[in-house]
């Protein structure tokens, strides 16, 4: 998997798995995430599961899994490399 996605990949994979090209978004937090399982194609996390420790990182993990679809994309940025997590 790519470490960046650039605007023109984004738009492909829009088009792909939405064709009307309207993609619904969802703001929400890591642990409670209010969506049925398997309902996502496209995960994106910037910046939030760094502030998540032990637990709730494998909760975080374990939900972001029961939302996305099975060839569905997850996409985590974070500015802290030194985290517990990896």
């Amino acid at each position: 998997m790519k470490n960046n996605w650039s605007n023109s990949e984004a738009k492909k994979y829009i088009k792909k798995y939405n064709p009307k090209n309207k993609p619904e978004i969802f703001v929400g937090d890591n642990i409670n995430i209010p969506l049925k399982n398997n309902f996502i194609d496209l995960l994106i996390s910037i910046n939030t599961i760094h502030y998540s420790f032990k637990k709730d990182i494998d909760n975080t993990l374990k939900n972001f899994k029961r939302i996305l679809k099975k060839d569905g994309i997850v996409i985590i940025e974070t500015p802290a490399p030194k985290h517990m997590l990896f």
